[in-house]
């Protein structure tokens, strides 16, 4: 009963906050405080009572009204810095940070490595090559899984990055080896830092180009096609509530500031070369946690990729 009860005050707090807080998202006179509590997404330590009161119906009607509006990828990304940059993408890559990498954990009905095939597949991949490998993260949060990698691997060098500078920030300083640095650059801008002269090299998506727009993950693509070489590892939440991920041409709308993106489509718009891909379903179809939630694995290279005169694909 106490659950019951408790599930009917949040309840009657939303549907009374409503008008107040539709007030504050589009009256001009409140736009200070709207500011500061887009500010607060994960950095709710900062709010009042009633701000607490007012946050779940702002956030939802900015996110309805505004952020999904926006057609432009670089506006997008200007307000979705709003929320996730500061002190709440620190505290995310905090919190994503106080979990380590746990193998023996599950994910839903799946094994942690059912669920999170990359850590294999990369795994080999770099203990297979005999060349030095650039591997670098797009959106590396805390900087918890390039350390990994870096730490297994260390004839290898590796490169996380981050969009905000707090993130980017925390990741240094908590995750140092010799062939691990971090820098701040946006995915759409990833060969900014992809070495000139290299035998071989990886982008890794861990959770990070879903939340991209769309018109930047286009880019991120075209931008690369051009080099050999290169491989990219994506492992990405999607969604099936308008239909297979794997057969939209495109991107649809997801969650907050996620994406559906059919990886594969983009990649080889531009000329990729499919390696692995499906779509992992952790969770049963009636998880109330996780409706329509599933996750895209996506392996390519570039095109004509070759190493000693064979195809890399077959160490995957």
């Amino acid at each position: 009963m106490g659950r019951i009860f408790s599930k009917i005050k949040v309840l009657c707090s939303r549907i009374t906050s409503l008008p107040f807080s539709y007030m504050i998202c589009k009256m001009p006179v409140f736009y200070k405080k709207k500011m500061f509590l887009l500010s607060t997404w994960y950095a709710t330590e900062k709010r009042t009572p009633l701000d607490n009161y007012l946050y779940p119906n702002l956030f939802k009607i900015w996110i309805k009204t505004e952020y999904w509006k926006v057609k432009d990828p670089d506006k997008s990304e200007e307000l979705k810095a709003l929320c996730m940059g500061g002190d709440s993408g620190r505290n995310w890559a905090q919190d994503y940070n106080n979990n380590p990498i746990d193998f023996s954990r599950k994910i839903g009905k799946l094994s942690f490595l059912e669920a999170t095939p990359f850590f294999v597949d990369l795994d080999n991949f770099l203990a297979n090559s005999s060349e030095c490998v650039y591997v670098i993260q797009i959106g590396c949060s805390s900087g918890k899984e390039i350390a990994y990698f870096s730490n297994g691997h260390p004839r290898h060098r590796f490169i996380g990055t981050d969009i905000y500078e707090s993130v980017v920030q925390f990741a240094k300083d908590n995750h140092r080896a010799k062939n691990l640095t971090f820098a701040l650059v946006y995915a759409h801008r990833i060969n900014e830092i992809v070495p000139k002269k290299y035998s071989k090299a990886v982008l890794l998506s861990s959770g990070s180009l879903n939340c991209v727009h769309p018109g930047h993950v286009d880019l991120v693509f075209k931008i690369l096609s051009s080099y050999k070489n290169l491989y990219f590892f994506i492992l990405e939440g999607a969604g099936e509530s308008r239909g297979n991920p794997l057969e939209i041409k495109g991107s649809t709308p997801r969650s907050n500031f996620g994406w559906t993106h059919n990886y594969c489509y983009y990649a080889e718009k531009y000329g990729f070369e499919t390696v692995k891909r499906k779509i992992i379903r952790p969770y049963n179809k009636n998880d109330p946690l996780h409706p329509e939630t599933v996750r895209y694995y996506y392996v390519c290279k570039s095109a004509n990729t070759k190493i000693n005169g064979s195809s890399d694909a077959a160490k995957l």
